[in-house]
Formats: C-alpha cells, structure tokens, sequence
C-alpha cells in the first residue's frame, strides 16, 4: 500500500511540474504574444522551489546528523551566500527589466552587455564560490548539485551577452529575405513594437530595432551581435 501511495505522489508531482512548465509560457505567449526570457526564467525558478520542497527534506533527514557533526568554520564572506541564492530569481529577472528598459546601439552595447553579464554571471559565479566549503560528506553531490544548477540558472540568460561583450560585433554583407515587426498584445489589444525580425538568405534569424535601423529586403552591409542576435546597423 505504501508503494502504491508513494507512486501516486511521485506521478502527481511530475504531473504538475509539467503542468508548471507548459502553462506557464502558455500564459505569456496569451498575454503578450510572445515567450521572452523572463517568461522562461520565472518558470525555470518555479519548477527548481517545486524540486527543493519535494526532495531536500528527504535529503535532510538522510543526511542530517552528518552535516551536523562536520565543522566548518565561518568566515567573512559566508554573507555572500545570501547574494547567491537571491541572484537566482532575481537575476533574470532584473535582466529582462534592463534589456526591456535599453536599446543596445553601436555607441553603447560593450556598457550595457557588461551589466548584463555583471548581473547574471559575474555575481551568481562570485557569490558561490564561498559556499563551495559547505560541500562536505555524503551529501556532498546533492550539494555540488544545488550549488552547480542554482548557479548555472542565471549564467545561462547571461552567458551570450558575455560572449559578445568579449567579441564584438561582426561585419558582413547579408541578403535579408523577409522583415516581419513584432506585435504583442496588451490589454487585450494587438499593438506594433518597435522590435523587427530580419531573415537572412542563409537562414539566420536576428532582431533589431526599427527606431535604429533602417533595414528592408535586399543586400546589407550589417553589423550585428552574433550570440544575442541584435542587428545594430545596415547600410
């Protein structure tokens, strides 16, 4: 009986962390027309406090005692822990506000990529580092586990804009193919962005801002952003 029951609540768990997942950018695309980032990270947070709650308990009382008896001395940037776990939710989050918030132009993309990648990987990789102390014992890969995914959750929506605050934008001459704007839904209303999507011949999808650039079908000198795929100027 207690197999069974132990069954039914494993199907009903992973039952509603797919629910979780399908639902929750369903509701974005709904809403704004569209899945971004934020979307995508506030599902991602979800379904990580949905796997804690359900499995470190059990972890605790496996392991509780050890952990206990294993000292390990305090220091000065154990604070930082406090940094590490917000930056999980928060990171992304307060990414999506500044990207929604800026415009990445060919005067300021190494000043605005640089807080992005400050935000998302600078801060989450710093702040772990000191709670690599804690990995001890048996537990100790269910804790490299935690410590690795809590980190590598907000590196992964910073990690191309790190890419191409390291290289740059490219040159190269392109034959755009199609031009689509952007539309999103707000309050129940279709409304144009400012937001465009340019196909390349060769099947490169980039965006970019039409305020910014001027850019229809035909061959363009452009300048883009390879990993982040923004266009930042055709001629």
């Amino acid at each position: 009986m207690d197999s069974k029951k132990n069954d039914r609540q494993k199907s009903t768990f992973w039952s509603g962390v797919i629910l979780l997942v399908v639902c929750i950018p369903f509701c974005f695309w709904i809403r704004f027309g569209r899945i971004d980032g934020f979307s995508i990270a506030l599902t991602g947070f979800l379904v990580f406090i949905l796997i804690a709650i359900e499995f470190i308990p059990t972890l605790n009382i496996k392991f509780g005692k050890e952990q206990e008896a294993i000292k390990v001395a305090r220091g000065p940037l154990d604070w930082l822990g406090v940094v590490w776990l917000l930056s999980i939710p928060f990171a992304p989050f307060l990414m999506w506000l500044f990207s929604s918030a800026t415009i990445v132009t060919l005067e300021n993309w190494k000043t605005l990529l640089s807080i992005r990648t400050l935000i998302c990987v600078a801060i989450p990789s710093l702040s772990g580092l000191p709670l690599l102390k804690y990995v001890r014992g048996k537990a100790s890969p269910y804790s490299l586990f935690i410590l690795v995914i809590g980190t590598g959750f907000p590196i992964s929506f910073g990690w191309n804009s790190m890419r191409d605050f390291t290289q740059g934008p490219i040159q190269e001459y392109a034959l755009v193919v199609d031009v689509v704007r952007v539309h999103t839904s707000l309050t129940h209303h279709i409304i144009s962005a400012n937001i465009i999507e340019v196909k390349l011949s060769d099947g490169r999808i980039f965006e970019a801002n039409s305020a910014q650039v001027n850019i229809l079908r035909g061959s363009f000198a452009i300048t883009f952003l390879e990993h982040t795929g923004v266009i930042l100027s055709a001629r």
